[in-house]
């Protein structure tokens, strides 16, 4: 039932997932993520990497997804209420965008898998780990690249490592404090 895409940040996770979505154009998808800012980013990408033909919508807020669409991008506490104008809409996958946070234990999530328990869940972190140590179902790994691979095959740059003496910490402090 769930299946877990691994990419460093920066790697793109919501293209992979916009190239995974052209793969089963006739499934519906509910993509989740946690914020407005987060939201919109993931309904830009797929709107430039979907064909034309599929109808993405939004469903956070004010914002109300469509019938008709193919594919709505959510926020993970709106996702949950019950919203009328979409009585019937049924996703095949639902999609977690930041599936760290994701935990069975988790009254949303929970709700998510009550709510549409034949959906297939589908996760994408670059950290799957929780500070609370809850466990993460990952299910089936079906992707995974670590940092050190994305760096080797050019998806990242080589990171670049600056020390901040003392001085200059005390400096930034003073500028804080004076503003």
């Amino acid at each position: 039932k769930f299946g877990t895409i691994i990419l460093p940040m920066g790697c793109g996770k919501t293209f992979v997932l916009s190239q995974c979505i052209k793969l089963r154009p006739k499934l519906k998808y509910l993509f989740l993520a946690h914020k407005q800012e987060l939201v919109s980013q993931a309904v830009e990408t797929l709107k430039e990497e979907l064909p034309k033909t599929f109808n993405i919508s939004s469903e956070i807020a004010k914002s109300k997804g469509k019938m008709e669409s193919n594919v709505i991008v959510a926020s993970v506490q709106t996702s949950i209420k019950d919203r009328q104008h979409l009585k019937g809409w049924v996703p095949d996958v639902v999609i977690i965008d930041e599936f760290h946070h994701y935990s069975e234990d988790n009254i949303q999530y929970k709700n998510i898998s009550k709510r549409w328990p034949k959906a297939k869940i589908v996760g994408a972190s670059a950290t799957l780990w929780r500070n609370d140590e809850m466990p993460i179902p990952t299910g089936k790994i079906l992707y995974h690249m670590d940092i050190i691979t994305a760096i080797e095959q050019g998806y990242l740059v080589e990171p670049t490592f600056e020390s901040v003496s003392a001085f200059s910490m005390e400096s930034i402090k003073q500028m804080r404090l004076s503003s």
